[in-house]
């Protein structure tokens, strides 16, 4: 995965930036006067947790604040009862400006996320667009308030809100399962035998597509019907039906099917009211990738069920419990994903060096020293397992 990589060769695009020098101007023409104009550009499990501040950000700033959101974003205007906004293809500009430096996805995503926070002011202004994204504000923020680690909470950073706040499962609103769509899943299969699949996501690539084969074969020996949620037609799953569903539908979908499965990604926060429906995979690179950014610091479950995670690799055991069926029993070794083992040199094992408030701290082969002006102390001996 190594998605820092993905970033540094991003970066190498910086020549690019003369190409889209005239995209403030193009956001002006939709920018509202008298208000903050925020232009959302990124996933839509990213712009999830940006759009969420919407309303505090108003209390904060006392000023009206508009959006600026892609095509497929209007869904989340909806989940957040958002009114104020305007619709810009933010791909489609950066298409016809500039040739796409590369095919892969995700050096595409940090490339325009490069581009467009080197043009556009992270720190929100009156009548002119401004990118929610890290800046001096943040910076004065964590001085306050110490480390933060949650997604939402980097957000309230970003944009200078001293807050800290986790979303409750219960705020989120899915939209009513319409007509049409109640009529074309009523000739498929009742709501309570359907489960979607949700194979695709850039954040995780480790997990074999084999690894769904055997798991939606389970589904059909369950009796269950089988809808996927892919883009790309070489992930299609064997018996299952791509309904090619905009993502209104999709949450429609979500919230009423009978589970949702589907690889951990920003569709998975959005999905996070559906409670214990969904079910999420990591590979144990990814899982460890996030570190403590999972759904428990992201979101607050009080009263309310909470989605089951699954971390799968050659190591453990693969247990995935459905319907009083593990659905990865006798599965083939070759579909999980290996034990991921940092890359760590030698020195780094015996030797770690972190700032802990005032004091430095060395952990040197289970003992832990720290120094605060010149001065050392020694602190009382650790176990003897290594930091790493």
């Amino acid at each position: 995965m190594k998605e820092y990589l993905k970033l540094k060769k991003a970066r190498r695009f910086k020549y690019l930036l003369k190409n889209i020098s005239g995209l403030p101007d193009e956001l002006k023409k939709l920018c509202k006067p008298n208000s903050y104009n925020m232009l959302l550009y990124m996933h839509l499990g990213d712009d999830f947790f940006r759009s969420y501040v919407y309303h505090d950000f108003i209390n904060a700033y006392q000023k009206k604040l508009h959006l600026i959101i892609q095509p497929n974003e209007v869904c989340l205007m909806d989940l957040w009862g958002i009114k104020d906004y305007s619709i810009f293809d933010i791909d489609a500009y950066l298409k016809k400006h500039l040739e796409t430096p590369t095919a892969d996805r995700v050096i595409y995503e940090y490339t325009k996320q490069y581009l467009i926070t080197h043009t556009l002011p992270s720190i929100p202004q009156i009548s002119s667009p401004f990118s929610c994204d890290e800046n001096i504000l943040m910076q004065k923020w964590l001085k306050k308030f110490g480390t933060i680690e949650s997604a939402i909470d980097h957000v309230y950073a970003y944009l200078g809100i001293m807050k800290k706040k986790k979303i409750s499962a219960k705020e989120i609103k899915y939209p009513r399962l319409s007509v049409e769509l109640k009529k074309k899943l009523d000739n498929i299969a009742p709501l309570d035998k359907i489960i979607l699949v949700a194979p695709e996501a850039r954040s995780d690539d480790l997990l074999h597509p084999s690894l769904w084969h055997e798991i939606t074969d389970k589904f059909h020996e369950l009796g269950y019907t089988i809808i996927e949620n892919i883009v790309n037609k070489e992930n299609h799953i064997p018996g299952s039906i791509n309904l090619h569903l905009n993502t209104d539908e999709l949450l429609q979908l979500c919230s009423n099917c009978k589970a949702v499965f589907s690889i951990r990604s920003g569709l998975c926060d959005i999905m996070a009211g559906i409670g214990d429906k969904l079910h999420i995979l990591y590979s144990s690179e990814r899982f460890r990738e996030l570190g403590s950014k999972n759904f428990y610091i992201h979101f607050d479950f009080t009263n309310q069920s909470q989605p089951h995670e699954y971390v799968l690799s050659k190591k453990s055991s693969p247990l995935i419990m459905f319907d009083g069926v593990n659905l990865l029993k006798d599965i083939n070794p070759l579909w999980l994903p290996k034990q991921f083992k940092p890359s760590v040199s030698f020195l780094e094992q015996i030797l770690s060096i972190k700032n802990e408030r005032k004091h430095k701290v060395i952990r040197l082969l289970g003992i832990k020293i720290k120094f605060k002006r010149g001065k050392y102390q020694k602190a009382a001996k650790t176990s003897s397992k290594i930091d790493k």
